[in-house]
């Protein structure tokens, strides 16, 4: 008997310890989890580039060779390429398709002694930028990760490519939700992306009320509301009824329904995209977008050759920007905007659905090739034509 209690202890020994790891492992795993939902839905410091810049620059207290540098490299150029090339108002606005729209304007149109800046002169401009956004990522300016997307060793022009989102991936992407992931967020922030032409700061700002129907018209009211924590880029000027289709307004509808956190937010309004906390936050929102658009999520192939089981991006809402296959949430607003050229949508009514200058679409967001672009203006031609 004693033997038997003896090799019982050892059983229950190996029992509790082999318990122990089991736990461990599931405790690790569980710890992964929370880190990453607390980094998909942490909310980010509205900064301008200028002030988040002089930030850095105080923080980092560089000697006055390297301060000169980084100035130039910071204040000069990026700073500048924000406020006047891009529409960027807030550091926290940016994403991977900027800064590779920013590498290319610093390369090839920013120089002014030279043709084009040579390899090492624009890896060590875009080292310094990459110092910076480091910085606002740990004070939580920008989404963590679009540091890592500077990798000068990657940056060659192949790299970076036209950052629209062209009808047919649009579709795909959204037929693929409607299918798998019906009135979810992440369908609800791509139909109201793809058909409306929004920027996500608008997208995020859309309060349940703001869906409404105006003379028997379905609309989206966006409202100027920086006192209670959303705003609109061009301020009061950029308020307006945005028209959606009665499919829009439907899916909408379903998701209030059956998805949608019962929450108000910390001013008590409804937003219409929630976290279990309240409004979800612009970083969560531009992670949908990233995740719903990688090729493997919609049948297509991996651009790099990956198999999505050994991806450590795919179908993951906190890695999906590594992607390169995936478009973050501008490259909808451009292929809306485009869309409507293609079809011969006049400019001042996309200036006013979008909030956008005529003078903003024709040089950053008319994508179309020059045969597209004949034949969106064709009509308008041969009416002109036929009074001769």
């Amino acid at each position: 008997m004693i033997v038997s209690s003896q090799n019982n202890c050892g059983k229950t020994k190996k029992n509790d310890d082999l318990n122990k790891a089991q736990s461990s492992s599931i405790e690790t795993k569980l710890n992964r989890m929370n880190n990453q939902m607390d980094e998909l839905t942490e909310d980010l410091i509205d900064k301008s580039p200028s002030d988040a810049a002089e930030d850095f620059l105080e923080y980092k207290s560089y000697p006055d060779s390297s301060r000169r540098g980084y100035e130039s490299s910071i204040n000069k150029y990026f700073v500048k390429w924000c406020g006047n090339i891009s529409e960027i108002t807030y550091m926290s606005d940016l994403d991977r398709e900027h800064i590779r729209r920013y590498r290319k304007w610093r390369k090839e149109t920013a120089p002014t002694k030279v043709d084009e800046l040579s390899p090492s002169s624009i890896n060590t401009q875009m080292k310094r930028l990459r110092v910076f956004l480091k910085y606002c990522e740990n004070t939580k300016k920008i989404s963590k990760g679009l540091s890592k997307i500077i990798n000068t060793s990657l940056d060659d022009d192949d790299e970076v490519r036209d950052e629209w989102i062209e009808p047919d991936k649009a579709e795909a992407v959204l037929d693929h939700l409607a299918k798998y992931s019906y009135a979810s967020g992440e369908h609800v922030v791509c139909r109201i992306l793809w058909y409306t032409g929004m920027r996500i700061g608008s997208v995020q700002s859309i309060d349940v009320t703001d869906i409404q129907s105006v003379e028997g018209t379905d609309a989206i009211h966006l409202e100027h509301r920086p006192d209670e924590g959303t705003r609109l880029k061009n301020g009061t000027d950029g308020e307006r009824y945005v028209l959606i289709t009665e499919e829009t307004r439907q899916v909408l509808d379903d998701y209030i329904e059956n998805n949608r956190h019962d929450v108000t937010d910390e001013y008590g309004r409804e937003p219409l995209l929630t976290s279990s906390n309240g409004r979800a936050v612009r970083s969560t929102l531009r992670s949908y977008v990233y995740k719903c658009t990688q090729p493997c999520m919609v049948g297509r192939d991996c651009p790099v050759g990956k198999d999505p089981e050994n991806c450590d991006a795919a179908g993951v809402n906190s890695q999906a920007h590594d992607c390169p296959g995936a478009y973050s949430t501008h490259p909808f607003r451009k292929g809306h905007i485009t869309k409507l050229l293609q079809d011969g949508r006049s400019t001042d009514v996309i200036s006013a659905r979008c909030d956008v200058s005529p003078k903003m679409i024709d040089k950053h967001y008319d994508m179309r090739s020059s045969k597209k672009e004949m034949m969106g203006r064709s009509s308008k031609v041969k009416d002109m034509m036929s009074e001769f």
